[in-house]
């Protein structure tokens, strides 16, 4: 009971932690000398097994090649290129971890903060599709770029952002979180850093547990 009303409370401080956030982030309109440096101009995607493309994938992914025309490099990468990367560029620590990583949407996930650690850019999932908004803000400085959610627990719905960003917007039914795509930065960003370090983290002891 006691592990349980934690997790509970903590979650709760999580949500409450991120609306804060979301709804003062007026107020940091002003770029850090330390985050001046733009990202690279580039889309990065993974799929774990490019021989097994789904049709309806396959047709995302090729959405975004328009970018091409504007000076975006796209890259895309399977679970093999994914590890060679890692192991290349981070060490066997994290190829290791890598490792431990038994599901594809967990490769991606792992994958997307190893190489937005290393390179830098903007990750997007295989199966988003564009719709040919503009994404130069995503690419404007270097700051972290992610985009808050909010869930409305009662109605089973997302509340639209224009609500939820609201000064005082809030329910108790309502938890907002960040989704981790898109992803874009600077390399070296220290959110990433501490989020790469604490997944790595928690597969390695994984792995010393299985």
């Amino acid at each position: 009971m006691e592990i349980s009303k934690l997790t509970e409370e903590d979650h709760s401080a999580r949500s409450n932690f991120v609306r804060r956030l979301v709804q003062s982030s007026h107020e940091f309109d002003e770029v850090s000398s330390a985050f001046l440096a733009h990202p690279p101009r580039r889309i990065v995607q993974f799929w774990n097994d490019l021989n097994r493309l789904p049709e309806d994938v396959r047709k995302c992914i090729e959405s975004w090649r328009k970018l091409e025309q504007h000076g975006l490099e796209l890259l895309l990468f399977d679970e093999h290129q994914a590890r060679d990367f890692i192991r290349q560029r981070l060490g066997l620590r994290y190829e290791k971890a890598y490792d431990m990583c038994y599901h594809p949407a967990m490769q991606s996930d792992y994958f997307r903060l190893c190489f937005i650690l290393s390179e830098g850019g903007c990750y997007v999932d295989a199966d988003d599709v564009y719709h040919g908004s503009d994404v130069e803000h995503l690419f404007s400085d270097g700051r972290l770029k992610i985009q808050p959610l909010c869930y409305d627990i009662s109605t089973d719905e997302m509340v639209p952002p224009s609500v939820f960003i609201q000064p005082g917007a809030n329910a108790l039914s309502w938890i907002f979180y960040f989704n981790n795509d898109p992803l874009s930065t600077s390399k070296d960003h220290p959110i990433i850093k501490r989020a790469l370090a604490n997944a790595t983290a928690s597969l390695v002891i994984r792995g010393h547990n299985t």
